[in-house]
């Protein structure tokens, strides 16, 4: 099962903190949502967003590219009935803020995506094994 499919199960409050994690970074929820299964194919993990290289520069800004290239694609695609109206929009909307924002520096998206996606795994692992975090706390403590 996907992340995002897991992170909708999470209880009331952990889904407040990723709604609120997602409105602070600046990224709609409904990209996170329409976009999960892309979102998440992403090799994010070989980036170093660090300590960049030429080849991780590279990389982010067709990541960057990709996924506006996916907004307006989806955009269009959608049916042309009233309730995909506003969905319309905010993709349109969104890939401008991204052209805008993150084309030329393209590494800040991908921050900001691997600290959302950590921070969405960290939260499943807080609920899916709640025994294993309170360990972790209290081994962190003592040691």
């Amino acid at each position: 099962m996907s992340i995002w499919a897991r992170t909708q199960q999470l209880p009331q409050d952990k889904l407040k903190h990723v709604s609120n994690l997602y409105e602070t970074s600046q990224i709609p929820i409904e990209v996170r949502h329409y976009f999960a299964e892309w979102i998440e194919e992403q090799p994010w993990g070989q980036i170093d967003e660090n300590n960049p290289s030429q080849r991780d520069q590279i990389f982010a800004q067709q990541v960057v590219q990709k996924l506006i290239a996916e907004l307006e694609s989806r955009a269009v695609e959608l049916p042309q009935q009233n309730e995909y109206f506003l969905l319309r929009i905010k993709f349109q909307d969104v890939a401008h803020q991204f052209r805008t924002h993150y084309a030329q520096n393209p590494m800040e998206l991908v921050r900001i995506f691997k600290r959302n996606l950590a921070m969405e795994e960290s939260l499943l692992r807080q609920h899916e094994n709640p025994d294993a975090s309170v360990r972790f706390s209290i081994f962190s403590v003592l040691h």
